[in-house]
């Protein structure tokens, strides 16, 4: 079976633009992420060489400084969540989601791990339900303007990224290979796109409030997240599919 994937890049309509704040944040979220001594000196030699900060400046070029802050620890997370995994089976995948998101729901769950810590540096010390969408208050106070609803949202789009990333390490464990359509189902799932979405809002000071959920505008998204994964396919995923 063979596929051929289109220059998403020279079809790009809109010129490329970088956040202004790149230099004075980095240096400060590549710190803060080291400081957790969760990769090793060679994936942290890695996360130099392909800076996850450069992403955020990339996907959120109109973003203040205050914001884009947030979107750099926030993607640090990612990564070193994503990153730790990659290197786990189901069981210890499904361990790091737990130890994350209990902390994330609840700051006062600690189990003792690097990634419970993580998840409670991350979270606000407010006296109302809490999120990993209000990663880094003490870096960047615009996500403590964030409403409840939009605060949940970004809860449940990134439990549900975990939970697809301890399947992925299950699969992995297992030797499991998806069909086409199961793979992008969950390929969707554990890109980390969809809490990187629910992100805007805060940074933009915007409430969608229930019109996030319109049918048109779910499309929308999954049609960027899926245009996202196709410009960052891999050779091996094409050998994977291909059987």
């Amino acid at each position: 079976m063979q596929f051929t994937l289109p220059d998403l890049q020279g079809i790009y309509p809109f010129p490329p633009a970088t956040n202004p704040h790149y230099d004075a944040v980095v240096p400060e979220a590549r710190a803060w992420a080291k400081g957790f001594g969760i990769p090793s000196p060679k994936k942290q030699s890695q996360l130099s060489a392909s800076p996850p900060e450069l992403l955020a400046a990339w996907a959120y070029p109109y973003a203040s400084l205050e914001g884009f802050r947030t979107c750099c620890y926030l993607t640090n997370v990612i990564f070193l969540l994503d990153d730790f995994s990659d290197d786990e089976c189901g069981s210890g995948a499904r361990a790091i989601s737990n130890s994350f998101m209990n902390a994330t729901r609840d700051p006062s769950q600690d189990d003792g791990t690097s990634f419970a810590r993580l998840a409670k540096e991350c979270v606000d010390l407010q006296p109302f339900p809490c999120s990993l969408l209000t990663v880094t208050f003490r870096f960047g106070k615009r996500l403590s303007t964030c409403s409840p609803a939009t605060r949940q949202r970004w809860i449940d789009t990134f439990g549900n990224y975990l939970d697809a990333t301890a399947r992925e390490a299950k699969n992995r464990e297992h030797g499991t290979i998806l069909g086409l359509e199961d793979y992008i189902n969950l390929r969707r799932g554990n890109s980390g796109l969809y809490p990187m979405f629910a992100v805007i809002e805060c940074i933009l000071g915007i409430d969608l409030g229930p019109k996030v959920d319109h049918l048109v505008l779910s499309n929308m998204t999954r049609t960027a997240v899926d245009l996202a994964m196709i410009a960052n396919v891999s050779p091996s995923w094409l050998c994977l599919v291909g059987h």
